[in-house]
């Protein structure tokens, strides 16, 4: 059997990508995508196994330019590293979203190749190629063989969909292979892990739009394939992150790609709140309707279908929108800005350095919280346009402190959670507003059942513009004002 060849010269397992490499001949792949495969095993090695791995790895390949490579390379070097976990997303990953066709197919299988050599040097096996027969062959020898196998087959299974035809075999008895060194810790990632505050502010701003354009993208897929109102309600709360985030960093950027982006999100934000407008509407009449009496339930029920009608005709225009090519060139351009580190930074500190987040988060943090308490003087009777603008400012708040402390800074919760409070209270007032002018303007605010549903949601409002004053203490406060500072120092 061809696989005795290699008894003698098994494949190399001594070190993150030299089982990789060898891997990467067997599949006979383009000679050119060989030097990006190091690169790809070296940022998989410095970010372990499943779930934020792939992100963790993408990130780090994005932290800053690498040396000698071009921007679509690097582009791939990160999608594959994201790539290297067992089951990943292709779909949501910014990275490959950047690629053209071509290049995508690369980042499959150099993840599938970085991932398969992963697990097989984790499980401490030897491992020989037998090329005979219909395809591929790995045999696989050591105490931990059969664990090996199992564990490397979806990698096996992605191997077969993008590469070739591959198996994985115990190797048998009769077979001597070598065993690997144990093996050393896992390689650190070549760009090292600064802590949140040092980061250079454009790179700590990119790696955060990321995050949340990798959150609309699964969803996206999401409202695709299904009906469900939240899915559409998360893509809508990424998209105004996104549009918010890019609002705080819009100094440090190009001034002309930050308003063109903004603008085109905006309009995704416009598709995507005409259903999400339709949904808590329909969503909280049905709910009134069930606790009614049969004759006030039927005197609603015309309103009910027609805006049943309205979300139908709403959710088919949203639908025809991430089909089109505006959208796809949305998602290009826009991954394309994210995944190029060092790219279309316009500000730089005094000295000529780049800045740091911990540079700009405390004045940028303040002036959102002072934007929001001049509302302060107007409450609790502000008209309802200068209500809906503090929800704004709230948000615009809420989203900058979470921007510049995400998941990798301090703990936000003691500031978040009062704001939240006032969030949401905010919105309940806002969405009566809203209701009131949907059947407005349907012109059906003098029937009988929907003059009724009104009347309830005035009493509703009045109900939390008594709540108004206490909820707003909890953030007007000089306690707030004292955790706020603190956070920023922790910065």
């Amino acid at each position: 059997m061809v696989a005795r060849a290699y008894a003698e010269e098994s494949l190399p397992n001594d070190g993150p990508s030299a089982l990789a490499l060898a891997l990467f001949d067997l599949a006979a792949l383009d000679p050119a995508l060989r030097g990006l495969l190091p690169h790809v095993c070296a940022f998989a090695a410095g970010a372990g196994g499943e779930g934020a791995a792939a992100r963790a790895a993408r990130d780090a390949a994005l932290a800053a330019p690498l040396p000698g490579l071009t921007a679509a390379q690097q582009r791939v070097v990160a999608s594959a590293a994201a790539f290297h976990i067992a089951r990943p997303r292709p779909e949501r990953e910014p990275a490959y979203a950047a690629l053209g066709k071509r290049d995508r197919q690369a980042a499959l299988q150099l993840g599938t190749i970085a991932g398969l050599a992963g697990e097989l040097r984790r499980a401490g096996v030897a491992v020989a190629a037998d090329a005979g027969g219909r395809g591929l062959a790995l045999l696989v020898a050591g105490a931990q063989a059969p664990q090996a196998v199992a564990s490397a087959a979806p990698y096996a299974r992605r191997w077969q969909q993008q590469i070739g035809p591959l198996e994985l075999r115990l190797a048998p008895a009769d077979l001597e292979l070598a065993l690997p060194a144990a093996a050393p810790a896992l390689a650190p990632s070549p760009v090292p892990a600064l802590p949140f505050g040092e980061q250079p502010l454009a790179e700590a701003a990119r790696a955060s739009l990321r995050r949340h354009f990798e959150k609309l993208l699964a969803r996206a897929q999401d409202v695709r394939r299904g009906d469900d109102p939240e899915d559409v309600h998360q893509m809508r709360v990424a998209t105004r992150r996104l549009r918010a985030s890019l609002q705080v960093v819009a100094p440090v950027f190009d001034a002309a790609l930050v308003r063109d982006t903004r603008r085109r999100l905006r309009d995704l934000a416009a598709a995507l709140g005409h259903v999400r407008d339709r949904d808590v509407l329909l969503e909280h009449l049905r709910a009134d309707r069930a606790a009614l009496a049969t004759p006030q339930q039927d005197a609603l029920q015309p309103l009910i279908a027609v805006v049943e009608r309205e979300l139908a005709l709403a959710r088919a225009a949203l639908l025809a929108y991430l089909e089109s090519k505006r959208y796809r060139r949305l998602v290009r351009d826009f991954a394309r800005f994210l995944t190029a580190p060092g790219a279309s930074v316009a500000l730089q500190a005094e000295h000529g350095g780049p800045l740091r987040t911990r540079d700009m988060a405390g004045s940028l943090i303040w002036r959102r919280y002072e934007a929001l308490r001049s509302y302060e003087p107007l409450l609790p009777a502000a008209p309802e346009a200068t209500l809906h603008q503090m929800r704004i400012a709230g948000k615009r708040l809420r989203y900058t402190l979470e921007f510049f402390t995400d998941e990798r800074g301090p703990d936000t919760q003691p500031c978040l959670a009062p704001l939240a409070d006032l969030q949401e209270l905010l919105g309940g007032l806002q969405d009566a507003a809203v209701a009131r002018a949907a059947i407005a303007q349907l012109g059906m605010a003098g029937e009988p059942g929907p003059a009724g549903y009104l009347a309830r949601r005035e009493a509703e409002r009045a109900a939390l513009l008594v709540r108004l004053p206490a909820t707003w203490a909890g953030v007007g406060a000089a306690a707030y004002r004292k955790r706020l500072l603190a956070l920023i120092a922790a910065i």
